[in-house]
């Protein structure tokens, strides 16, 4: 299949990995934004549900959610890389509190979840067929990474293997869905141009991740060597062992602490009584809030760079 070729095993971050060439501090790049792609997965399937009328295509697609979620027999998808970021060197409480994730990864995530909340459910099934080539990268990475990268703990392999089988029930399918909707030659192209969005979104991710990791020119990096940009959650919870649903503030100027919970709402209620009161409804202050994907998270420290010797 010609969109093959575009697929993010070929980009040259993943070729540099699968050689053998990538640092520990790549790695660990790696494994961090691929984890902010992991955990909104569930999300972008639930969307898909959401838009589906069809029973028996929900109780199929459903399993997806649990491969990732996890059920009573299986802690899922997203433990499984949770165990791969302990191998290769970070901890949980930096994976949850997303402070690797780039905002090129971000967006370009975001970007594939929105789609397919807005797209039909047969359009978002599509999207989801780059997965004919998944199992191709799963098993580069068992081939060559433990004779690579000897410092990574065998426990993190364990996804990998674990995806090998899911891909590829969920690429027959996907495949299904496509074949039933894509029976004119107009459809077939409207195919492909979703199957190349999706590739378009992999490859972006690599894309940050390379000025970043490899090129050394992350986000500002010519204006400060601080890491200014947003991030998303709180953390990790460790009483509950679960992701803290409750959004960072920004940071007040000058550094300080932003402001409370309870002053950003206090200002929103005094701005919704000064709009009612205003004598003339055309010259009300406009309605103030954060916009749909308006940063919101905090300064964070800069990456931590890995030794390059190979150990950890």
């Amino acid at each position: 299949m010609a969109k093959g070729a575009y697929y993010h095993i070929h980009h040259p971050y993943q070729v540099d990995m699968a050689e053998g060439r990538a640092t520990p501090e790549q790695i660990r790049g790696w494994v961090a934004n691929r984890f902010y792609y992991q955990v909104m997965i569930p999300q972008k399937d639930a969307a898909l549900l959401a838009n589906c009328p069809d029973a028996a295509t929900r109780r199929r697609w459903i399993q997806r959610l649990l491969d990732h979620d996890g059920r009573d027999d299986d802690a899922g998808g997203i433990e499984a890389w949770l165990t791969l970021g302990e191998a290769v060197g970070l901890t949980r409480d930096e994976l949850w509190a997303q402070e690797h994730v780039l905002p090129g990864v971000r967006f370009a995530v975001d970007a594939y979840v929105n789609f397919v909340r807005r797209a039909s459910w047969q359009e978002a099934a599509i999207s989801s067929l780059t997965e004919l080539f998944a199992p191709l990268a799963h098993q580069s990475r068992l081939d060559t990474w433990p004779g690579h990268y000897p410092w990574i703990d065998e426990a993190g392999y364990g996804y990998f293997r674990k995806r090998l089988k899911e891909a590829r029930r969920d690429v027959d399918h996907g495949l299904e869905v496509a074949l039933a909707v894509c029976t004119t030659a107009a459809a077939q192209q409207r195919a492909l141009e979703i199957l190349q969005f999706k590739l378009d979104v992999l490859w972006s991710m690599l894309d940050a991740m390379t000025l970043a990791y490899q090129l050394e020119r992350p986000p500002y990096h010519s204006v400060t060597d601080q890491r200014v940009y947003h991030r998303g959650y709180d953390g990790y919870d460790r009483v509950n062992h679960r992701l803290s649903l409750a959004p960072r503030l920004a940071p007040a100027v000058g550094g300080g602490p932003g402001p409370s919970r309870a002053a950003l709402s206090r200002g929103h209620g005094a701005a919704q009584r000064q709009r009612r009161s205003h004598p003339d409804p055309a010259r009300r202050p406009a309605r103030r809030g954060r916009r749909s994907g308006e940063p919101a998270g905090p300064v964070s420290r800069c990456p931590r760079r890995g030794d390059r010797t190979g150990h950890t």
